[in-house]
């Protein structure tokens, strides 16, 4: 058996590799999980939104308490099987939240006042099927008016805001301000989707405007399609042409955060949850498409910048059981990521409400982990098929760090659209 690396030394400051062990081919697939890893960053993440993986000294610190009484955990429904997942055979449902903290440098990202205790304004339940040939997104509107669960504050007490109604993406604002802790705000935001949707919420990914712009940063960019240009004046003047261009951070955060301006439709956070779903798929496809096996440095340098943008609890803060998940979806079809957004509707006195009735099939889809209404099924990728058509070079041109003409690394297949054709309207 040829001997190759299966042990590097790595120098923390540069990035280089400084000494390779040599042994069995069993150092390759160490480099496959990691690289599968990175790819699940994609698949739990939101509006932006991304998880990652790295030491096992980076993870932690995400544990959240959810007090009871809660949904039934979802059981096997699959008979595949991944060496090393801990999930092996059954869904998961992860909660996603991007929030809107201007605690830090986020006041710099939003160039609005200081918010320390940060709204949900994104999110989601992302919905990983449990043969992982398929993901769910399903958005929550952030001004839906919603009754807060009986959360509990760091002691065990009930918190104020139990049982009062709010805007949806106040849930986590109350829990964390009036828990004492922002543990206490995702406890409270997990309790309350779930006392919405009878669906047990396994695991939580939480991220805020800078930890966005440096995920999507530490992956080069994220190639996106515009049916027209966007401008607005309120996400930062952000001004994008129409076309294929590719997003720096910055750039990217912003296009999530817009909702107002030309190329963005009505202005409403409803139309704004499809393009959100929209770059979540397209920063999902960037991290698939990426070549890190073959780069030892570049995986390591990727990771390390990853690491501290995410909070989540996934796997239990186990590097073994994260990877052993992420290699699981070693063979995920992007093209299988299906978005939607809980069923809403206006009231006369102001404001959206859910459709608690018209929800039910959704909801009932996740517990079973069954198709959505309307999804089909698609099959997984071909793991023999290790290229596919590349996209032409894009059109348009940019300078410094924004969109530009020529992206670093191929367009593995074309970038995803992240308009309608009512974006493009004029209101």
């Amino acid at each position: 058996m040829k001997a190759t690396p299966s042990r590097a030394f790595i120098d923390e400051d540069s990035g280089k590799v400084l000494r390779a062990e040599t042994g069995p081919r069993k150092g390759r697939a160490v480099k496959i999980v990691l690289v599968s890893l990175l790819a699940v960053v994609l698949i739990v993440g939101g509006t932006g939104t991304y998880i990652f993986f790295s030491l096992q000294s980076g993870l932690g610190g995400g544990q959240v308490k959810v007090p009871g009484p809660r949904p039934t955990t979802q059981g096997p429904t699959s008979e595949v099987s991944n060496p090393g997942d801990p999930y092996a055979g059954r869904a998961l449902n992860i909660l996603v939240m991007g929030t809107d903290s201007r605690e830090g440098g986020n006041v710099e990202i939003s160039a609005d006042d200081d918010l320390i205790f940060g709204r949900s304004d994104t999110t989601f339940i992302a919905h990983i099927s449990g043969d992982r040939t398929r993901v769910e997104i399903v958005s929550f509107p952030r001004d839906a008016r919603v009754r807060v669960a009986e959360c509990e504050d760091g002691d065990g007490d009930i918190i104020y805001a139990s049982w009062a109604t709010v805007k949806f993406n106040e849930v986590f604002f109350y829990g964390w301000e009036q828990g004492g802790s922002q543990a206490t705000g995702v406890a409270c935001l997990i309790k309350t989707v779930e006392s919405l949707t009878d669906v047990y919420i396994d695991a939580y990914l939480m991220v805020d405007f800078a930890g966005f712009v440096d995920v999507v940063n530490a992956v080069g960019g994220v190639n996106v399609n515009l049916l027209c240009p966007i401008y607005s004046e309120n996400a930062g003047g952000l001004d994008l042409p129409a076309g294929v261009s590719k997003l720096d951070g910055w750039h990217a955060v912003q296009l999530a955060r817009a909702r107002t301006g030309d190329g963005l439709g009505d202005g409403t956070d409803i139309a704004r949850i499809q393009r959100q779903q929209a770059l979540v798929k397209a920063l999902i496809q960037t991290v698939m498409d990426l070549n890190l096996v073959t780069d030892l440095s570049k995986l390591y340098d990727f990771v390390k910048k990853a690491l501290a943008s995410v909070t989540t609890d996934l796997g239990g803060n186990k590097l073994l059981d994260l990877a052993g998940f992420a290699f699981s979806l070693r063979h995920f079809n992007t093209d299988a990521i299906y978005g939607m957004t809980v069923p809403w509707h206006y009231v006369e006195e102001g404001g959206v409400v859910l459709n608690e009735w018209e929800a039910l099939p959704i909801w009932e889809a996740l517990k079973n982990d069954q198709l959505l209404p309307g999804e089909e099924a698609l099959p997984p990728v071909d793991p023999t098929q290790s290229t596919v058509p590349t996209t032409p070079g894009a059109t348009n041109t940019g300078g410094g760090l924004g969109p530009t003409s020529t992206p670093t690394s191929p367009i593995m297949r074309p970038p995803v659209t992240i308009q309608t054709e009512a974006d493009c309207e004029i209101w």
